[in-house]
């Protein structure tokens, strides 16, 4: 959903900018780059801090930490290539900085964060390169669940007794 919100919204700015489809489509396909991350990032976080608020104090630094790795990761992604499982251990490592940043101070469990997430993004980046539809949309339900339960872990033994 974040993804297919920030397309649009790339769309909206580029026919506010007044670029023409013809003329102007690397500008427009690379506005629709940076709109499909950051727009996807804010969505992701926000549903992952609805998910996590009660558990997690100050959560509400989670949506601009997950919009940030989202950022980072697309920056990464765009620079290194094409998916393999290298590049993917590399970004979700680098992706999950900002999100770790937030946990650390509230678990002790949280160094866990930084290994999972590479792990998360290297089996992702492998099931991209086999170019499997079936495997996508299983990860693609799988994922978050898988990631919604280590963050439960992560989270069952706060600093302070909270959680």
């Amino acid at each position: 959903l974040g993804f297919f919100l920030g397309m649009v919204v790339a769309a909206f700015l580029a026919v506010a900018m007044g670029m023409d489809a013809d003329s102007d489509m690397p500008k427009v396909l690379s506005l629709m780059k940076m709109m499909y991350w950051l727009v996807g990032g804010f969505v992701v976080g926000i549903v992952q801090w609805l998910a996590l608020r009660k558990g997690l104090p100050k959560a509400s630094v989670w949506v601009p930490a997950t919009v940030m790795m989202f950022w980072a990761s697309a920056v990464v992604r765009f620079t290194m290539g094409g998916p393999s499982l290298i590049v993917g251990t590399l970004l979700g490592a680098m992706m999950s900085l900002p999100q770790w940043w937030v946990l650390h101070r509230h678990s002790a469990r949280a160094y866990g964060w930084i290994p999972w997430t590479g792990l998360m993004i290297a089996l992702l980046f492998r099931v991209l390169a086999a170019n499997d539809y079936l495997g996508m949309f299983t990860w693609g339900l799988a994922s978050p669940v898988l990631n919604g339960l280590f963050l439960m872990w992560i989270l069952r033994k706060s600093r302070g007794g909270t959680a």
